[in-house]
């Protein structure tokens, strides 16, 4: 995030077309403009909340689908445990 000409490091943890939510230390107050960066993704936007270490962001214009599909990441596959008891 950028805030006021400084940048602040936060983990990505939901991506929206009209917004996300991150994580991270010593964020930014609500209702403060914000510039979101992720990759060649930069679109500007606002904290609409703050609780704890996370932070609802909402964005001026909403991403394209096709912009929101390239920086959503592949989800991992789950491993599923086979735990069978001995014969």
């Amino acid at each position: 995030l950028e805030v006021s000409g400084r940048e602040l490091e936060v983990k990505l943890r939901n991506l929206s077309a009209e917004g996300a939510l991150v994580e991270g230390d010593a964020l930014p107050v609500e209702g403060a403009e914000i510039r979101f960066r992720r990759h060649e993704l930069a679109v500007r936007g606002r904290v609409v909340w703050v609780r704890g270490t996370r932070a609802g962001l909402s964005f001026h214009q909403p991403l394209s689908p096709e912009a929101l599909l390239r920086h959503v990441p592949t989800p991992r596959p789950r491993i599923v445990s086979e735990c069978r008891r001995p014969g």
